[in-house]
């Protein structure tokens, strides 16, 4: 998937409209969050954490699907394994999937398995 996507946006209304990479913009929000991570995560609101936390859910979901196994592997350097766990933790209580759930959509979701048919499962 190529980083190149171009948005325009405005810096403030009335604003020049500008044209930026979704790279330059991920650039920018990677600075700003380790700002954040330095001390100041109290400094945002979390409805707006959990607003982006969705939108990039769904990113990632439809980035996903333009690969042939439907899947993006993400590196495993990006996040340690307590993060991810209590963001998977957070993710299944948020939408009420047990562990029985994910175990039936991991194998649902599994490479091998790749023969599956394109509808959403319903739990």
């Amino acid at each position: 998937m190529s980083t190149s996507a171009e948005t325009t946006t405005a810096a403030a209304p009335g604003a020049p409209k500008t044209t930026r990479t979704f790279a330059d913009i991920s650039a920018d929000l990677h600075a700003y969050l380790g700002e954040l991570l330095e001390g100041r995560v109290d400094a945002i609101e979390i409805e707006d954490l959990f607003t982006a936390l969705a939108d990039l859910t769904t990113l990632y979901t439809k980035a996903a699907a333009t690969t042939p196994t439907g899947q993006l592997d993400i590196p495993g350097e990006k996040s340690t394994t307590t993060d991810v766990l209590r963001l998977v933790t957070a993710l299944m209580r948020s939408q009420d999937i047990n562990p029985f759930d994910l175990a039936l959509w991991f194998s649902r979701e599994n490479p091998e398995n790749a023969d599956h048919d394109d509808e959403m499962l319903s739990l």
